[in-house]
């Protein structure tokens, strides 16, 4: 049931669809709007439709904080990590105060908003490397949660900016959805690390399957999870590789309605693959699948040029010198079936894999598979009347919007512990 907003100054929202005014942190595509959803308070809802590929959002971060930095303090306690983000939070301007103080806290158990709390709720992050850092967004924080979003998210390095760019065909009236959690996870599992993380209950489209279409869609799951594991040993065995990869595609296609950020994976994968088989024309063409895939789900780029140079002469790339144009010779860190993984054409990495981390092998430019899950937040469902009004109407949350379930959350991002 919708419950009802309280008022808040900082927010300055209302019920009505209106686009929210531009500021020095990125403003809103004038097709949609924050307003009031059934279910979850606030979020995201396109006020014309919206075509895939189109940007909704690019968005500098309120300030960042560095995983290096997070973990020292998370290794002192809870005390030295409130203290660390409200240091940070000095040196935000007061309107930049007053927007993350208007974000939820899902973690709060008396109804008192810590500065820990907002920025675990909150927090989005923007790398899986050596560099990693998570980043409060005014905006970027209004967007809930479903496992079959139809917005992807991304942090730019060129550009040291969030975007969020639309990959589904959306139309006037439906919410804009992004995962918090790894959406590879069978339904129990993201459930669980949504009530862990978020405190809430998904109820999205993929959550409310029941019976045979369930346990049709767990099983997707666990064999494209299954698969992910296998490909990155494969690289002596590069044309088996590229089989099972195909196989990854038709289920990104079938369960996770062509999910672009996910067939980028796929794509980049399979140029790699295709190097190690000394098929170059094979590469290209996966590279420039990947580049398709990759403006589709992040917009254009510096990155995504880089890949395209690649997709036009797949000898300039660092892994075709590596494994050599004619010897049979696996890059290092491939040898003994090291998971190789999700880097940018140059060797770092490929784009903002949430669920992903980076090679320590610095001769090749092959990353390795990351640890699973990833990190994006979600809100609340099952903290008090009062912490889930508050959570909701800053971002996640079991979303009704039409005739479309979305799952409950408090705010969207990847934060300090994923990976």
């Amino acid at each position: 049931a919708a419950r009802a907003q309280k008022a808040d100054p900082a927010c300055a929202l209302s019920s009505m669809p209106r686009p929210l005014a531009a500021s020095t942190h990125g403003a809103l595509s004038r097709k949609c709007c924050v307003r009031l959803v059934v279910g979850a308070d606030l979020g995201v809802v396109a006020t014309a439709d919206i075509e895939p590929g189109e940007l909704i959002l690019e968005e500098l971060p309120l300030f960042l904080l560095r995983a290096g930095e997070l973990a020292q303090a998370a290794a002192q306690g809870c005390d030295a990590q409130e203290a660390l983000i409200r240091s940070r939070l000095e040196h935000v301007h007061t309107a930049g105060q007053d927007a993350f103080w208007a974000l939820a806290d899902c973690h709060s158990t008396d109804g008192q908003k810590t500065a820990l709390g907002v920025f675990k709720t909150n927090a989005i992050a923007g790398s899986a490397n050596v560099d990693s850092h998570s980043g409060v967004y005014r905006l970027g924080a209004r967007f809930n949660h479903s496992c079959k979003p139809n917005v992807n998210r991304c942090w730019i390095e060129s550009r040291k900016r969030q975007v969020f760019v639309a990959t589904q065909e959306i139309v006037a009236g439906q919410e804009l959805c992004v995962y918090y959690v790894d959406p590879k996870g069978v339904s129990d599992e993201r459930q669980a690390a949504l009530k862990r993380d978020f405190n809430f209950v998904c109820r999205c489209e993929a959550c409310s399957l029941s019976g045979s279409a369930r346990a049709r869609s767990d099983e997707l799951h666990r064999e494209y999870q299954s698969l992910d594991k296998t490909i990155p040993t494969l690289a002596r065995d590069p044309e088996d590789a590229i089989e099972k990869i195909m196989r990854v595609l038709e289920i990104i296609q079938e369960e996770f309605d062509g999910d672009p950020h996910m067939a980028q994976r796929a794509f980049y994968d399979g140029f790699q693959m295709a190097v190690l088989a000394k098929d170059l024309d094979l590469a290209a063409s996966l590279m420039q699948r990947a580049h398709e895939a990759r403006l589709l789900a992040e917009g254009d780029s510096e990155e995504a040029a880089e890949m395209l140079r690649y997709a036009e002469d797949p000898s300039m790339h660092p892994l075709v010198s590596s494994s050599g144009s004619t010897s049979a010779s696996v890059p290092p860190c491939l040898e003994h079936g090291a998971p190789q993984r999700r880097g940018r054409p140059n060797g770092k990495r490929q784009f903002c894999d949430d669920f992903g981390g980076p090679c320590e092998c610095d001769g090749c430019g092959v990353l390795p598979q990351p640890p699973p899950p990833p990190r994006p937040p979600a809100a609340v469902q099952g903290a008090s009347p009062e912490a889930r009004t508050d959570a909701q109407a800053s971002v996640g949350g079991a979303v009704l919007s039409g005739s479309e379930v979305h799952a409950s959350g408090a705010s969207g991002g990847a934060t300090l512990d994923f990976a």
